[in-house]
């Protein structure tokens, strides 16, 4: 009512727990935001009935010691970083591209927006991550940018770079804020 706000070109986008909130912004308020895009932290919360198929971008590093890309949650790195030490890898099994925890809830949200889930298309955008698209309805698509040897972190972020011993690697390859944006703009 006191500003001008284009109410068709409203998103979500967060970090983490934000990502989290995204996510649950998508299942819970899909008839009042266009696209989301959750960094580090997809979650697909159950029960999840969005009014609407939403456009989805996410992003997940593979080396991520907090969220751990196939399933978990990873204490170690903040019982280190809070001991004053140098985080540790959370393990030395590499990670399974296709596998349970990001993967699997990327293909759910895939499945729950209308595309074939089986669709899963790979597209190299540098040394260090892949674009993962599906066959989907085109106001729906679902975009995972997967970062090989990435941490829990928002890929070209400065600050995300200064706390590296905590979150692990941050990428420089994409900009999660211009992907994001560019995802964005389609919606």
């Amino acid at each position: 009512a006191e500003r001008c706000v284009d109410t068709a070109r409203v998103y979500a986008t967060g970090l983490s727990n934000g990502a989290m909130m995204a996510s649950a912004v998508a299942c819970t308020m899909a008839d009042r935001v266009a696209a989301v895009a959750p960094v580090a932290g997809l979650a697909l919360p159950e029960p999840c009935e969005p009014a609407r198929p939403v456009p989805i971008l996410t992003v997940h590093g593979t080396a991520d010691p907090i969220l751990l890309f196939n399933g978990g949650v990873g204490t170690g790195a903040l019982t280190a970083a809070l001991a004053g030490q140098e985080a540790s890898p959370t393990t030395t099994v590499p990670p399974d591209l296709d596998g349970a925890g990001y993967p699997d809830t990327v293909r759910r949200w895939a499945d729950l927006d209308g595309c074939d889930a089986g669709s899963a298309s790979d597209e190299r955008v540098s040394d260090e991550v892949i674009r993962r698209t599906f066959d989907c309805p085109e106001d729906a698509p679902v975009e995972f940018l997967i970062v090989e040897g990435g941490g829990h972190s928002w890929p070209s972020s400065e600050f995300s770079r200064s706390i590296e011993r905590v979150v692990g690697p941050t990428t420089g390859d994409i900009d999660a804020s211009a992907e994001a944006w560019r995802f964005f703009q389609r919606f």
